[in-house]
């Protein structure tokens, strides 16, 4: 199989068509650049307004394993497993920190702020595929999040929070979002779960 990585290559040209392909390259670069500067500050935004009962859930799915055999000779046909990544931001809150600064003098002086942060779970799920292909990819994904909800709202009933909102964030990769089925089960959490608010 042909080696399709792009490797780094010296190259004579000149600086006319140094400029035009660097102009090129900027006209895709610069929305991209954009969207990504707009999701963030959406994302910021979101967590700015999070309220001690709410989550900021963050999913993404890993390419699909092959799962081949050392040995081919006992396994010639390969296995196949999906992963999904998630990182949930939970147990919003201001906590007092001490510490020390310059003061005017250059003398440090001994300090107390508030500072504002979360708890962040990262957890990956491991699941077998009989088949190579997108269409196993929902079932999975979706039985993950609805885990990770229940499994966070059990944390936060212990320092006697209920969970009351759920902020989800993909990737939106437009061939694993094409399909309706996953789609449709994230976008219907409220369904499953009917005294939380997604947003």
């Amino acid at each position: 199989k042909d080696n399709t990585q792009r490797e780094l290559t010296s190259t004579i040209m000149t600086v006319a068509e140094l400029l035009e392909g660097f102009e090129k390259k900027l006209e895709i670069c610069i929305p991209h650049i954009q969207e990504i500067r707009w999701m963030k500050y959406l994302q910021d935004t979101d967590f700015t307004k999070m309220s001690p009962g709410s989550v900021l859930i963050f999913t993404d799915y890993a390419a699909l394993m092959a799962l081949r055999a050392l040995e081919t000779k006992n396994s010639s046909v390969d296995g196949h497993a999906i992963v999904a990544n998630f990182v949930v931001l939970w147990n919003k809150r201001v906590v007092k920190v001490k510490g020390k600064k310059k003061g005017e003098d250059g003398k440090a002086v001994d300090i107390e702020e508030e500072v504002m942060i979360s708890n962040v779970d990262v957890t990956h799920y491991f699941a077998e595929t009989f088949e190579k292909g997108k269409k196993n990819d929902h079932a999975m994904h979706n039985v993950c999040l609805d885990d990770i909800i229940v499994e966070i709202r059990e944390k936060l009933r212990e320092f006697g929070i209920e969970l009351t909102d759920v902020y989800v964030w993909t990737d939106n990769c437009p061939n694993q979002y094409r399909c309706r089925q996953n789609f449709i089960k994230v976008a219907s959490i409220e369904k499953r779960h009917p005294s939380i608010n997604c947003r």
